[in-house]
């Protein structure tokens, strides 16, 4: 089911990181499962509940805390609409007391209340929570799939950010709990959100489908979201290239739906969907590295 980021874009005044905090030990590292080749599970802790399973979503804005915890730490908070892919769902907004993943302590962190039953079905696993970059940009950090760890903080003299000079970079633009990074298709410019959430990389058909007009259809299916279902459309894009990096053959998921109106994005870039071994982002030069 978890084929796009569930939940995502709540326009709502929540800030990518509310405080600066000191830098990361370059080992600190904590350990995370993969399941499905790119759902990345990890550790955690919210108010003294430990051993907690979050997803690890950089598509998801804001983060996610499920029923079952906020109903624990009886939370209040007050509904509101979140913007879903051309659709609107009542969720609702709560402070955690403090949330805590590797050496990131946030303190009082606003987030918003979801039913994570759908990702534990398909999972097979306890999920608590899913964590976007409203946490996450409180420090640089690396995703090695490889060796199944994430990475808080940026070695020291290392000025191309937290990895090795062999990966490619490039700039990102930081919104309101999200990256977004350039797609050149034939000389012109896609936005996408970087989603380590996402199996693939998705285009929102409205968007941008009279600048791929043409294209051969690969396939067609129907997937499930929190909102109800939607179409996506698999084509394969032209002469498509991220930074310097030529992506031959990429495949794409052209989606019948479309960002909240105010939002400036064509689509979501599921990393994996590069074969990307290694990700990594540095918030200081807000530029992504990332090696296949």
């Amino acid at each position: 089911m978890k084929e796009i980021a569930l939940f995502l874009l709540i326009l709502a005044d929540l800030p990518v990181a509310a405080r600066s905090l000191p830098a990361a030990d370059p080992e600190a590292k904590i350990p995370f499962k993969l399941y499905g080749g790119y759902t990345i599970v990890a550790r955690g802790s919210i108010a003294g509940l430990n051993h907690l399973n979050f997803i690890i979503d950089t598509g998801a804005v804001p983060s996610v805390v499920d029923l079952k915890v906020a109903r624990k730490l009886r939370l209040q908070g007050q509904v509101e609409p979140l913007s879903l892919f051309s659709q609107t769902i009542e969720t609702r907004r709560v402070t955690l007391p403090g949330l805590e993943l590797g050496p990131i302590d946030t303190g009082p962190l606003q987030v918003i209340v979801g039913d994570l039953a759908s990702f534990e079905s398909r999972l097979g696993v306890r999920v608590d929570g899913m964590i976007g970059l409203d946490v996450l940009a409180r420090q640089d950090f690396v995703v090695d799939y490889e060796s199944g760890t994430i990475a808080f903080g940026t070695a020291p003299g290392n000025a191309r950010g937290p990895l090795d000079p062999a990966g490619t970079s490039v700039p990102f633009e930081l919104g309101p709990g999200y990256a977004v990074v350039s797609l050149d298709v034939e000389g012109h410019p896609y936005r996408l959100m970087v989603d380590t959430g996402a199996r693939s990389l998705i285009l929102f058909a409205p968007r941008v489908r009279d600048r791929l007009a043409g294209l051969h259809k690969l396939s067609e299916r129907i997937i499930g979201n929190a909102g109800g279902t939607v179409a996506l459309t698999e084509v394969v894009l032209p002469e498509a290239s991220l930074g310097t990096v030529h992506l031959n053959a990429q495949r794409v998921a052209l989606m019948e739906g479309e960002a909240p109106t105010g939002v400036d994005l064509d689509g979501l870039l599921g990393v994996r969907s590069l074969g990307v071994r290694r990700l990594g982002f540095d918030f200081e030069h807000r530029t992504i590295t990332w090696a296949r």
